[in-house]
């Protein structure tokens, strides 16, 4: 009998049971998921089952996977980062220093983090990381333009290679009709380009933090992950 785990970020439980469905059918399932980080644990009978799952579970949430064992977003990204003689620096607005945090989690940050900096106000922004006040007059400090510029503001330090930012509304107030409550932005870029991912994420402010601090680790994953 074969164990297999797929830890999965981006779906809600009942969206994944519902993918599961069409080709799990007699076997063992269980699926929790927490704030998008996901996991799923599937039990075959045999091996040419195994290697049905294995094709299917790839083939349906394809890049959105991001280890086969049951191990949290960070200890994965973590791994691949200490691997890569890559320096990360982490700028957060919303997030408030859990993207740090977490990649502090498990021994090893001290060979890439260079820096983690809670740029909470727009004096900060400005400041600190250089973000353009045209950008925020004119943008918003919740928008990708703001986004990437944090990005750029970390960049400017050339022993930077890798920086991700977060920016966003996580409530329960401050949001409008054309920026709603859990509008979140999320950039990952080196010196030779910037990746920006708009997010709408719902629960309580706790929650939308959290998803928001898991999102730009899964991206920083993805990103690496595609370009190393």
């Amino acid at each position: 009998m074969a164990d297999l785990i797929f830890k999965i970020f981006g779906y809600e439980r009942k969206n994944i049971l519902e993918i599961l469905t069409g080709f799990t059918r007699g076997l063992a399932v269980q699926v929790t998921e927490r704030n998008l980080d996901a996991t799923v644990n599937i039990k075959c009978d045999n091996g040419e089952k195994a290697e049905t799952v294995l094709r299917e579970m790839y083939g349906n949430f394809n890049d959105n996977i991001y280890a086969q064992a049951d191990v949290p977003i960070q200890y994965a990204l973590v791994r691949m980062l200490a691997e890569s003689e890559m320096t990360l620096a982490v700028a957060e607005s919303l997030t408030g220093g859990l993207v740090t945090s977490k990649l502090i989690e498990f021994p090893g940050a001290s060979a890439f983090l260079y820096e983690g900096i809670v740029a909470y106000d727009n004096r900060s922004k400005l400041r600190r990381l250089h973000v353009p006040l045209s950008d925020i007059e004119q943008y918003g400090a919740v928008s990708a333009r703001v986004s990437e510029a944090m990005v750029k503001g970390l960049l400017e330090n050339k022993n930077i290679s890798v920086a991700v930012s977060t920016t966003g509304i996580a409530g329960p107030g401050g949001g409008s009709e054309t920026k709603p409550v859990g509008l979140v932005y999320i950039s990952v870029g080196t010196q030779d380009e910037i990746f920006t991912e708009k997010n709408i994420f719902k629960g309580s402010r706790e929650e939308i933090r959290e998803k928001s601090a898991n999102a730009a680790l899964f991206y920083l994953y993805r990103y690496l992950k595609n370009n190393l």
